[in-house]
């Protein structure tokens, strides 16, 4: 269960990138291997620059003294650098300066908060070059970290059935004809209802942590 997106401009050319990174491993292995060990290559590269900032903030390192990935405010969820982008050592272009605007003006601050992390490790990149090298390839498409999604939740949307006939579900087509709005909400199963049914346990607690939110909320 993945969180739906799309790629355009940029992201295009890293995403062939990140091809091009497996294919080079495949040389020795297997696809399924290959794409793993990229995967395990760059969550691992992330995780040393997520450590390595919040050590900075918390210890008051950064050369802006600005938080990064939290407020100073412990009411605050919002990290400080979201809040006053412009305050911060970050260099913006008249471009970027309207890209973080409308971002704010947007509500999309998870978008605006990959931007600035990435544009702050590249910065910190000047003084910790082993640590922060530039990001420009691939890595930067695979990052998908959030300030706002407290919960967790991994999803993604999917169609199945006939159109405007409700799909998926048992009861949904028929709930759907009393004019009522109706999502289904489950687990990917192959083979539902045969002998033997298979599903991802990955799938099966995500779907877990969907409901407690659900209901918690």
């Amino acid at each position: 269960m993945l969180r739906s997106s799309s790629i355009s401009g940029a992201e295009i050319q890293q995403r062939n990138a990140l091809l091009s990174a497996i294919r080079a491993k495949e040389k020795t292995t297997d696809y399924k291997t290959a794409f793993r060990n990229v995967v395990e290559e760059v969550a691992y590269t992330w995780f040393n620059r997520l450590i390595a900032v919040r050590f900075m903030e918390v210890n008051d390192y950064l050369p802006s003294r600005v938080r990064v990935l939290s407020s100073t405010n412990p009411n605050k969820l919002e990290p400080d650098f979201v809040t006053t982008p412009f305050e911060t050592d970050l260099e913006f272009s008249p471009y970027e300066k309207d890209v973080v605007l409308q971002l704010k003006d947007q509500n999309k601050l998870d978008e605006l908060f990959r931007m600035l992390f990435i544009k702050q490790c590249n910065k910190l990149s000047q003084i910790l070059p082993e640590l922060f090298e530039q990001i420009s390839d691939y890595t930067e498409l695979l990052l998908t970290i959030s300030f706002t999604d407290k919960d967790g939740v991994i999803w993604q949307t999917g169609e199945l059935g006939k159109v405007d006939f409700g799909g998926g579900g048992t009861v949904a087509m028929y709930v759907a004809n009393l004019d009522i709005d109706t999502i289904d909400v489950g687990v990917p199963v192959l083979s539902m209802h045969a002998p033997f049914e298979i599903t991802a346990k990955n799938d099966v607690y995500m779907a877990y942590k969907a409901f407690r939110t659900f209901f918690k909320n």
